[in-house]
C-alpha cells in the first residue's frame, strides 16, 4: 500500500504547509482583517489558525467568512498548479511520471487485487493526471477524464453521501475497481459534505471531523483493517508525521500486527528520526522502531525526465517485493 502527504503534491508544484500557510496570509481577504492577520503572523500553523478562528470564539462573522474564502482560494491555487503541470524537459520539476504509474504504483496491485493509496492530500493530482475516482464518492465532473484539465468552478462540485448510503456505496465502489483505488481520508476539494458543506479536514479536530462525515469515517476504518491485515507494507512519501490520529493508528498497526514502513524522502534519515525523538512529538518516537526502508531521494531522482531506470528504483522495488 502507498500513504501519501503533502510531500508527495510537491514533486508536481504542490504547497507544502507553510506555502499553504503564505498563500493564506497573503489574501487579501485576510489583510482586511487585522485581527486574524495578527494571529497569523504569531502562529505559523495555518490548520491552528483556522481552527481558531472558524472554530473558535470571538471571531465576527465577516471574519470567519474572510478565513474561509482564503483557505478555500488557496486550493483553488493549488489546483491551478497540479492541473497546468507537464512532463517535458523544459519543466524544471519534471519527473518521469510513466515510471511512476508503470513502475512504482504496478508494485502495489497484482492480478484480481487491488492496489490501494491512501493520502491526505486533497488536491486533485491522481484525478486529473491519473483519471483515479474515489471509491464512495460521486466522480468529479471532469468531463474529458485525464484529458480535461478545466478549473473545477464551484458550481461543479460534488456533495458526498449521508449516513444511509455512504458504507454500502463505498463497498460497491470498491468491488468494482480494477488497478487502484484511491482513498481521500481527509476529503478533497471539490468535494461538499453530506450536509453540504465544503469538506476537507483542517483544524485541530480532525477525528471528530472525520467521525461526523460518515464516508470519510468508513474510510478511516478502512485505512486501520488494511495496515492492521498482519505483515503489511506501507510505503510513505510526504508525510510528516504530524497528525495524531494517523500516527496513533500506524503505532498500533506496527506493535500489534507488525506494519512495516517504508519512506521516500528527500531529507536525511537522521533528520526524521531527529524529528521523530523531538518533544512532544505525536508518538512518532515509537514509529521509528517499524521504518523498514528508508530511501533519501526525490521522486525527480528515483524517476528522472530522462527516463532512465535507476538503481534508487531498483532498490526500493527489492525492499517492497522482499
Amino acid at each position: 500500500m502507498m500513504f501519501t502527504g503533502a510531500g508527495f503534491t510537491k514533486n508536481f508544484g504542490g504547497f507544502l504547509g507553510v506555502e499553504m500557510w503564505s498563500k493564506i496570509f497573503n489574501n487579501p481577504k485576510v489583510q482586511a482583517h487585522q485581527k486574524i492577520a495578527d494571529l497569523m503572523r504569531d502562529d505559523f500553523d495555518f490548520e491552528s489558525v483556522y481552527a481558531r478562528v472558524v472554530r473558535g470564539t470571538g471571531f465576527t462573522e465577516a471574519e470567519v467568512a474572510a478565513m474561509k474564502a482564503a483557505v478555500n482560494e488557496a486550493y483553488k491555487g493549488l489546483d491551478g498548479v497540479v492541473r497546468k503541470w507537464v512532463f517535458n524537459h523544459d519543466n524544471p520539476i519534471a519527473l518521469n511520471t510513466h515510471g511512476l504509474n508503470g513502475n512504482l504504483l504496478n508494485l502495489l496491485h497484482g492480478a484480481g487485487e487491488n492496489g490501494l493509496i491512501f493520502t491526505l492530500n486533497q488536491d486533485l493530482y491522481f484525478e486529473r493526471h491519473n483519471g483515479f475516482v474515489t471509491p464512495g464518492a460521486p466522480r468529479l465532473p471532469f468531463g474529458n477524464g485525464i484529458t480535461d484539465m478545466q478549473e473545477l468552478t464551484t458550481d461543479r462540485f460534488v456533495q458526498l453521501p449521508g449516513a444511509t448510503d455512504a458504507a454500502a456505496k463505498f463497498q460497491t465502489d470498491l468491488d468494482c475497481m480494477a488497478g487502484i483505488a484511491y482513498i481521500k481520508l481527509h476529503g478533497s476539494y471539490g468535494w461538499r459534505s453530506a450536509d453540504g458543506g465544503n469538506q476537507m479536514i483542517i483544524g485541530h479536530d480532525k477525528v471528530g471531523d472525520i467521525d461526523r462525515e460518515p464516508l470519510l469515517k468508513r474510510y478511516f476504518e478502512f485505512f486501520k483493517e488494511r495496515i492492521n491485515g498482519g505483515e503489511a507494507k506501507l510505503l510513505i512519501i510526504g508525510y510528516s508525521f504530524s497528525d495524531q490520529h494517523v500516527n496513533l493508528a500506524l503505532l498500533e498497526a506496527i506493535k500489534e500486527r507488525g506494519l512495516k514502513l517504508y519512506i521516500i524522502s528527500p531529507s536525511p534519515a537522521k533528520k526524521l528520526h531527529d524529528h521523530f525523538q523531538s518533544e512532544g512529538h505525536l508518538y512518532a518516537a515509537d514509529i521509528w522502531k517499524g521504518v523498514a526502508g528508508y530511501f533519501p531521494h526525490s521522486l525527480r531522482d528515483v524517476f528522472p525526465p530522462s527516463q532512465a531506470t535507476t538503481e534508487h528504483f531498483e532498490e526500493i522495488k527489492r525492499a517492497l517485493l522482499t
